[in-house]
């Protein structure tokens, strides 16, 4: 039996329909994909550049609260003093600000081991100083010289290797290869390409050591060490002091702080060496730098900002550098 034209025509008709229907859906369905990723993409971008207009907002609420610190303190910090090591969090629309502020003056500045930015004196000082800060950390003394000479080669303008030092030659035949700096250390984690300084050195060096203009004199304020710098102390005596002892005195320190150097200059551990060797001239009870690290938490975005501040008694606040990681 013949099936009638106008039925297969229908049957057709009906198919074409349905070919044009679903070819419409795979469109469609495309295009919301297509519009609900743009818009996904929209709100993260929007996400970002709000958090980073945040983390400018903490940046200058850091300003005010420390020039506030030093007013109230006349400059003098100590440990527990109010507004220091205290996390502070506010609400902002659609997340938070997390901020603590810590003082960032007591370190050992790697850039002064750069051949050539200050007198041959106090890079000779440095030297001395930097060996005795090793000594003191768990990586002992037999470390000391290796990884002073690599750090010395990395940033000075020859290419001729100090004895345990690394220069061009030496990085040039790793698997990797580059070249040294020649210049001052940007940031800490540029010694993660120098020789010698694994993962495990950089994280016993970090509570002790940190990155600032070359030309920049180390202090101590005494009054905000914390116990895991007691190497600094150690290396600020000339290694005549145990590291217990410069953890127990720590420790023991007035509440408040000392009101002054010669107040710590008293302490029997630390009466008892040679005023030459006790680096007098570079000892405090003020601060001249602070860190702020500020967690800025919005619709479901978390950004870490630190921020460092030059704060010497005197002087403006003014912000050195900022950088983002954990």
């Amino acid at each position: 039996m013949t099936t009638p034209i106008t039925n297969r025509q229908s049957g057709a008709a009906l198919i074409t329909v349905l070919m044009i229907v679903a070819a419409m859906s795979a469109v469609a369905l495309g295009l919301s994909q297509t519009v609900m990723r743009a818009t996904l993409r929209a709100k993260a971008f929007d996400a970002q550049v709000q958090s980073n207009w945040y983390a400018v907002a903490a940046e200058q609420f850091a300003l005010s609260a420390i020039a506030d610190i030093n007013r109230q303190h006349e400059g003098r910090l100590f440990a527990g003093a109010p507004g220091l090591d205290t996390p502070v969090t506010f609400t902002i629309d659609g997340g938070s600000i997390t901020a603590v502020t810590r003082d960032a003056t007591n370190c050992f500045n790697l850039n002064r081991l750069a051949r050539g930015t200050r007198p041959s004196t106090d890079f000779d000082a440095a030297l001395t100083f930097y060996g005795d800060l090793i000594s003191a950390t768990e990586l002992g003394s037999g470390r000391g010289e290796g990884l002073t000479a690599a750090l010395v080669d990395w940033m000075d303008a020859d290419t001729t290797p100090a004895t345990y030092g690394a220069e061009d030659a030496y990085y040039a035949g790793l698997d990797v290869p580059y070249r040294t700096s020649g210049q001052p250390l940007a940031n800490l984690s540029e010694l993660s390409a120098i020789r010698n300084y694994l993962p495990g050195v950089i994280e016993v060096l970090k509570p002790n050591v940190c990155v600032r203009p070359a030309n920049e004199v180390h202090k101590l304020n005494i009054n905000t060490l914390r116990a895991e710098q007691a190497p600094l102390l150690v290396a600020q005596m000339s290694g005549l002091i145990s590291l217990e002892d410069a953890r127990q005195l720590i420790a023991a320190r007035p509440f408040g702080g000392w009101q002054n150097v010669g107040d710590f200059l008293k302490e029997p551990a630390i009466a008892k060496i040679a005023a030459d060797y006790r680096n007098e001239d570079t000892l405090s009870v003020t601060a001249t730098h602070m860190d702020v690290k500020a967690h800025v938490t919005y619709r479901g975005r978390v950004k870490t900002v630190h921020i460092l501040f030059r704060t010497a008694p005197g002087e403006v606040v003014r912000t050195l550098s900022r950088q983002e990681g954990t």
